[in-house]
């Protein structure tokens, strides 16, 4: 999911003159108008370009998500942009308005914020061998806890939607767009009955238990 919110998005973005001067136009931060695919194979580069999207974890000030959203907002309004192009636009935007996507970048984040130093520390030259091997316990071990405390991602994630929406709230009048508070309740299929008796109504199986 990470990937695909940053990285189709990006080449969609970048791979056209009339998006990239649109996407200059609703950059508010200069320094951050270069949007990153992920396309290494670096798991610390695959974090870069997750916080420039969506920030640190729980930390989603200095990032580029609202302005990636008012951009594709604008070319999906913009009517000199090819209908298919426009479509797609929406589609990036609706993705990236999901509170799944928000929930697995923070997820994402968490990990890479214990994966990352290990993963430079392997790739420097004279690398210590014992300090290495002290560096991947010492990230298991944290990853082991990590995977016991889903509240803080779910938290994280929560405090990005709110930081989020009051961004977008600030925005044009014209765009109406908000970032979706919680995941969508999925129904359970109903269970079959024998003939003669009532059918079984569905029931609402809790989403976020589900995807933890």
């Amino acid at each position: 999911m990470e990937e695909w919110a940053n990285s189709e998005t990006a080449v969609f973005i970048r791979e056209s003159h009339q998006r990239m001067n649109i996407w200059e136009k609703e950059s508010h931060s200069k320094r951050h108008r270069r949007i990153a695919p992920i396309g290494e194979t670096r798991w610390w580069a695959k974090h870069d370009a997750l916080k420039k999207m969506f920030g640190s974890f729980g930390k989603p000030q200095d990032c580029l998500y609202v302005d990636v959203l008012c951009t594709l907002s604008a070319i999906q309004e913009q009517k000199t942009v090819k209908g298919n192009v426009r479509t797609k636009a929406r589609g990036y935007k609706d993705g990236l308005l999901r509170h799944e996507t928000v929930l697995t970048a923070q997820l994402f984040m968490r990990i890479f914020e214990q994966t990352t130093p290990l993963s430079k520390y392997l790739q420097t030259g004279g690398m210590d061998i014992l300090s290495a091997h002290r560096m991947v316990i010492s990230t298991h071990e944290a990853l082991k806890q990590m995977a016991r405390d889903f509240k803080a991602v779910k938290d994280a994630a929560d405090n990005f939607v709110k930081w989020a929406n009051e961004k977008l709230e600030e925005q044009d009048e014209e765009i109406d767009m908000e970032v979706e508070a919680s995941l969508p309740q999925r129904r359970s299929k109903k269970k079959k009955s024998m003939p003669g008796e009532m059918s079984q109504d569905e029931t609402s199986s809790d989403a976020l238990e589900t995807y933890e």
